[in-house]
């Protein structure tokens, strides 16, 4: 099973959770308008975008609803530029996308390997935004306030800052999905891959259904477990890899640290930056 997850958890393990709807066991918050969460390892923004959508359930009084601050812990920083991206799509405003448009570009970001052009053109323009926003704090401040980034170290910013640049990359090349996907397969499944349908069609009915998912059609489930891409929204071609889905690691080759991501080698400097921080915590 660890072999199949790999070294990114880019999807939680458990529902999402309300966390205000537990605080009343530990502590009062009768008179407390403002509430510190610390989120670690949760992989994806779901607990957050739970909280926030149901805040108002537990404030006394509707026109000052408690105030929320999460503190969000990772293991890689892949993951927090997925939170900055997911995130600033359920912000968006009514006006500049519609509720049906941002709910299927949120799904396909959240979970597709491959996804449709103009999706990887919206990825790209948030990217270059980003870039500004991790490197300019005050451009951070006025335009997406919601986020905080000071805690973050000057080196750790750099590398977010090159994550964000593979993003916007337009070469498919750089992030050969396809591939990765089928070597994660591989690996899982070993000497069941030749019999692939097989051994999804058994997990599909004796492991999904009776966890009570028969909402998932045997279809979508196998072209998931073969391809990677788990909606299919509209009648469109998903052939772009899902930059934000590419993680970055660093190999032991010969005695030497190689780091890279997707297929892309990294720039000597975010290399060099890796190399120092794996030296501190050796």
């Amino acid at each position: 099973m660890d072999k199949g997850l790999g070294a990114v958890n880019w999807w939680g393990f458990s529902p999402s959770v309300d966390i205000l709807s537990y605080l009343g066991h530990v502590r009062n918050i009768e008179d407390k308008n403002e509430v510190n969460i610390l989120l670690a390892g949760a992989g994806d923004c779901r607990h957050v975008a739970k909280t926030v959508s149901q805040r108002m359930r537990h404030s006394k009084n509707s026109e000052e609803p408690i105030s929320l601050h999460f503190y969000i812990l990772e293991s890689n920083l892949e993951q927090y530029a997925r939170h900055m991206m997911l995130i600033a799509i359920l912000l968006r405003s009514s006006g500049s996308m519609g509720l049906q448009e941002r709910t299927e570009l949120f799904a396909e970001i959240f979970a597709n390997s491959l996804i449709r052009f103009q999706t990887a053109q919206f990825v790209q323009l948030m990217a270059n935004q980003f870039i500004k926003m991790v490197t300019d704090f005050d451009y951070l401040e006025n335009n997406l306030p919601v986020f905080d980034l000071s805690l973050l170290k000057y080196k750790e910013r750099d590398m977010m800052e090159g994550i964000f640049k593979l993003w916007r990359k337009a070469e498919v090349e750089v992030f050969d999905v396809k591939q990765c996907w089928d070597s994660r397969v591989r690996q899982h499944l070993g000497s069941r891959y030749d019999s692939a349908k097989g051994a999804f069609d058994w997990d599909y009915s004796m492991k999904l259904c009776d966890r009570g998912a028969e909402i998932i059609s045997s279809h979508n489930y196998q072209r998931w477990r073969k391809t990677g891409v788990a909606f299919q929204l509209r009648e469109a071609t998903y052939d772009v890899p899902n930059k934000t889905l590419a993680s970055g690691l660093v190999f032991h080759v010969d005695g030497q640290r190689i780091g890279r991501r997707g297929k892309q080698l990294f720039s000597p400097m975010i290399d060099n930056v890796i190399s120092s921080s794996l030296d501190q915590k050796l």
